[in-house]
């Protein structure tokens, strides 16, 4: 839930500030993956 929250957080920040988006990005997308490697 932590994990979650944080990440909510920090994507919203992102957002607003213009800050790190790039970085902001390869997170989401490596969680985007994250199911993906479990399944095999």
């Amino acid at each position: 839930v932590v994990h979650h929250l944080l990440s909510v957080v920090s994507v919203a920040y992102s957002m607003s500030s213009g800050e790190g988006q790039i970085y902001t990005l390869m997170v989401l997308i490596s969680e985007m993956t994250t199911p993906c490697v479990n399944l095999r």
